[in-house]
């Protein structure tokens, strides 16, 4: 397992140089996924500008991030808008630390709990079968 790289590896000079959250310096870019993140505090920025949080305890920055900066975009184009949350396969955290074992399979158990729970009633089961359908007969045309 490879660490972070040095720090002029770490932050390429058109991104940021500090935390949004934290002020912290200890920025490294993740190899799987290329998200920029702190090393002191774990928030995520990608391609330079942080994925907008609200602070516990901090509610009167909603009003000035707006209420469009929150959470991702619904679509039409997903069985469930998109709102889902799909928990991915884990080897290590936010710092780079590698994970235990145990910690490997309570994320394997939540993911097979995940893609169980993840098909709603009948209209969502088709909507997952016809959506990427018709993408793919959208983009043959």
């Amino acid at each position: 397992m490879r660490g972070p790289a040095s720090h002029t590896d770490r932050i390429p000079r058109e991104s940021l140089d500090r935390c949004r959250n934290c002020g912290g310096t200890r920025l490294f870019r993740d190899e799987a996924t290329a998200d920029l993140v702190c090393q002191d505090c774990g928030l995520v920025n990608r391609e330079g500008e942080a994925v907008v949080q609200e602070p516990l305890g901090h509610s009167d920055d909603a009003s000035r991030y707006g209420p469009g900066t929150h959470g991702r975009a619904t679509t039409v184009l997903l069985p469930d808008k998109g709102l889902r949350t799909r928990i991915g396969p884990l080897t290590r955290n936010s710092v780079p630390s590698p994970l235990s074992h145990r910690r490997k399979m309570e994320f394997a158990r939540l993911r097979l709990v995940d893609r169980r729970q993840g098909r709603g009633d009948s209209g969502e089961r088709n909507l997952e079968t016809a959506l990427p359908q018709l993408k793919r007969l959208t983009e043959a045309l």
